[in-house]
C-alpha cells in the first residue's frame, strides 16, 4: 500500500470516530469470503484503522488456496476497511457483521452482501450513471459546434440537459456525503473532484 493510500484511509477511518452514530454495537460476526483471478495474489490482508494507535493495524490475514480464502471473526460495529492483496491496490469496502464476497478479476473487482456496501455502490452506479450520461451531452455539443449544425434551438436544448444533469450529480454526491456515515465518507473520497463551488460550501 502506498502512502498515499494510508493518508486517505486514516483520514476516513478518523472523520468516522467523530461522525458516525455507532448504532449497531453488539458483538457479531463477520465472513468474508474472498475469490481471486489473479494469479499473484496469493495472500490478502484486511486492514483497519486503529484509533487507539492512530495506524492501520490487520485485522485477518490468510492465504488464497486454489483462488478462494474465507475470512471470519467478531466486531463490534461495521467500518471501512481495506483489502490488500498483493501488487494491486488495496479494495476500500464496508466490513458489516454479515457474508460478504469479494471477486477480484483482472479488469474488475465485484463486491457482494451488506446493507452498506450495496448502499455504497449503488450510488457509485448512480452518479457514473449520470457521469456518462452529462459526458455524452458535452461530447454532442463539441460536435455540434465543429460541424456547424449547432444552431439557437439546439443549443438551448443541449445547455438545459446539460444544467439538469449537472444538478442531479452535484445534488446526488452531495446528498450522500452529508449522510456522515461510512457510505458517506467513501462517496466523498472517489467523487469529491466532482463537486463544484456552490456544492462544496453545502457539505456538513
Amino acid at each position: 500500500m502506498n502512502i498515499r493510500n494510508l493518508i486517505i484511509f486514516s483520514s476516513i477511518a478518523l472523520s468516522l470516530l467523530f461522525c458516525s452514530c455507532d448504532g449497531g454495537s453488539d458483538i457479531g460476526e463477520y465472513k468474508l469470503k474472498i475469490k481471486s483471478e489473479v494469479a499473484d495474489s496469493d495472500s490478502v490482508k484486511v486492514l483497519v484503522y486503529d484509533s487507539d494507535y492512530n495506524h492501520l493495524r490487520t485485522l485477518n490475514a490468510g492465504k488464497l488456496k486454489n483462488g478462494t480464502l474465507t475470512l471470519s471473526g467478531e466486531m463490534q460495529h461495521q467500518t471501512i476497511a481495506m483489502l490488500d492483496y498483493g501488487k494491486k491496490e488495496p479494495i476500500t469496502f464496508i466490513l458489516e457483521k454479515c457474508e460478504t464476497e469479494i471477486t477480484i478479476g483482472k479488469d474488475n473487482v465485484i463486491i457482494w452482501g451488506g446493507k452498506a456496501n450495496h448502499e455504497y455502490l449503488s450510488k457509485c452506479k448512480n452518479i457514473y450513471t449520470l457521469d456518462k450520461q452529462l459526458k455524452k451531452i458535452e461530447n454532442d455539443y463539441r460536435k455540434a459546434l465543429a460541424d456547424s449544425s449547432l444552431n439557437s434551438a439546439k443549443e438551448k436544448k443541449l445547455l438545459q440537459i446539460h444544467k439538469t444533469l449537472s444538478d442531479s450529480l452535484q445534488h446526488t454526491i452531495l446528498h450522500s456525503i452529508n449522510g456522515n456515515d461510512e457510505v458517506g465518507q467513501l462517496i466523498k473520497e472517489k467523487f469529491f473532484n466532482r463537486l463544484d463551488t456552490t456544492s462544496l460550501k453545502q457539505i456538513k
